[in-house]
C-alpha cells in the first residue's frame, strides 16, 4: 500500500477507536444495555483492520484486545468470537511481545475449554508451550512449565479424539506426550519419567498396523534413558520385555547396542571406554539417529569418559606415589650408607691417633 492509502487507514483506524470510546462513555439504555458493547465492538474491529491495512501490528493486537473484552462483557462467558478475537491478537503479538501473546493464547484457551472445543484449546495450549520454549533455554523452572503445558496440551487432544474418534488428535497426543519427555531426560535429568512416558507410547503405538513401525525407536529411547540414568539392572530387564512386546525390536540393532553399551558401561573396575567407542560407531552406519538421541549418547559417552579419566587419574597418582616413595627410600638407604662411611672414617682416624 502507499503512503497516502496508508496515512488514510490510519486516519480511519483513529476515527473508529475516537467513536468506539464515545460509545462507551455514554449511558446504557435501560431496555438494551448491552447495545453499547455491540456497536464499541464493532468500531474496534473497524479500526482493527484499517490498522492492519496501515501497517501498524501493535495497534492492531491492541484494537482485537479491547474486541476481546466487548465480547466478554456482552455474553458475560466464553463465547467463539471471544476467542477469535483473542488468537488473532496472540498472532499478532507473537514477534514482538511473547508474554502478551502467551496470555491471549492462555485465555483463548480457557474460553475452549468451558465451550467444550477440545481439540482447538489443545492447538492454543501447544502455541503456549512454544512460546514458552523461548524463555527456558537456561532456566530449569521454564522447561518444567514447558512440560506441564505440553502435558496439558497432550489431555486436550486425547479428549478431542477421544469425542470426534480423529487419529489425527491422537497422533499429536502423542508427538506432545514425546516432546514433554525429550525434555524431561535432557534438559530436567529426569530420565526414569521420561523412560515411562517413552514406553507407554510405544506400548500405544505396537498395537496399531499403520504407526507399529515407530515403537522400535521408541522403545530404544525409553531405554538408553534408563541406561544414561544408571539403572542398568532395570535397563537389561526392559529390554527383555520390549522384545517381547516387538519382534522387531528384539531382531534391530537398537537392542544390540543397548546390551554393548549396558556391559561396556557395568564392566569390572574400569568402564570399558574403548568398546564403547566401537559399538557407537557401528550402529551409526546402521542406524540414523535425531538430536536428541546423539545429545544422551553424548551424556552417556561424558559420564563414562570421566571414569576413564578419573581411573587413569588415579594409576598415574598411584603410580607418582609409588615413585615418590621408592625415591624417598633410595635417599633414606644413601643417608644410612654415608653415616656408616663416616662413622667408619672416624673410627680409623682414633686408631691413626693412638698408633
Amino acid at each position: 500500500m502507499s503512503s497516502i492509502g496508508a496515512r488514510k487507514q490510519l486516519k480511519a483506524a483513529l476515527h473508529h477507536e475516537q467513536v468506539a470510546k464515545s460509545l462507551l462513555a455514554r449511558f446504557r439504555i435501560e431496555n438494551a444495555p448491552s447495545l453499547k458493547y455491540a456497536e464499541a465492538r464493532e468500531r474496534y474491529d473497524r479500526a482493527a483492520r484499517a490498522y492492519a491495512a496501515a501497517g501498524k501490528p501493535e495497534r492492531c493486537a491492541d484494537a482485537y484486545g479491547k474486541c476481546a473484552d466487548m465480547s466478554a462483557r456482552l455474553s458475560r462467558g466464553a463465547t467463539a468470537e471471544a476467542v477469535e478475537y483473542h488468537v488473532r491478537c496472540g498472532e499478532l503479538s507473537e514477534a514482538n511481545d511473547p508474554d502478551r501473546a502467551r496470555d491471549h493464547y492462555a485465555e483463548a484457551c480457557d474460553q475452549c475449554c468451558d465451550l467444550g472445543s477440545w481439540a482447538t484449546a489443545a492447538e492454543l495450549r501447544h502455541r503456549v508451550a512454544r512460546l514458552a520454549a523461548r524463555d527456558a533455554q537456561d532456566d530449569e523452572e521454564g522447561w518444567s512449565e514447558r512440560v506441564l503445558l505440553l502435558r496439558s496440551a497432550a489431555d486436550m487432544y486425547g479428549a478431542a479424539a477421544r469425542r470426534l474418534h480423529d487419529e489425527t488428535k491422537a497422533a499429536k497426543m502423542r508427538l506432545c506426550k514425546l516432546e514433554a519427555a525429550a525434555i524431561e531426560a535432557l534438559q530436567l535429568k529426569l530420565y526414569s519419567r521420561a523412560a515411562d512416558a517413552f514406553e507407554a507410547v510405544a506400548t500405544e503405538v505396537v498395537q496399531d498396523n499403520l504407526t507399529a513401525a515407530n515403537a522400535t525407536r521408541l522403545f530404544f529411547k525409553s531405554a538408553l534413558c534408563s541406561l544414561v540414568g544408571g539403572e542398568h539392572d532395570l535397563m537389561r530387564g526392559k529390554v527383555e520385555i520390549f522384545a517381547k512386546r516387538d519382534p522387531v525390536f528384539g531382531a534391530s540393532p537398537e537392542k544390540l547396542f543397548l546390551v554393548d553399551a549396558n556391559r561396556c558401561a557395568t564392566a569390572e573396575g574400569l568402564p570399558d571406554y574403548d568398546t564403547f567407542a566401537d559399538a557407537a560407531y557401528n550402529f551409526c552406519t546402521v542406524r540414523s539417529l535425531d538430536a536428541w538421541d546423539l545429545s544422551m549418547l553424548k551424556v552417556l559417552n561424558d559420564d563414562m569418559r570421566v571414569k576413564y579419566d578419573a581411573y587413569w587419574s588415579r594409576v598415574k597418582r598411584r603410580a607418582a606415589r609409588e615413585k615418590r616413595r621408592a625415591q624417598k627410600r633410595k635417599e633414606e638407604e644413601e643417608r644410612q650408607a654415608r653415616m656408616k662411611r663416616d662413622e667408619a672414617r672416624k673410627k680409623k682416624d682414633k686408631e691413626d691417633e693412638y698408633l
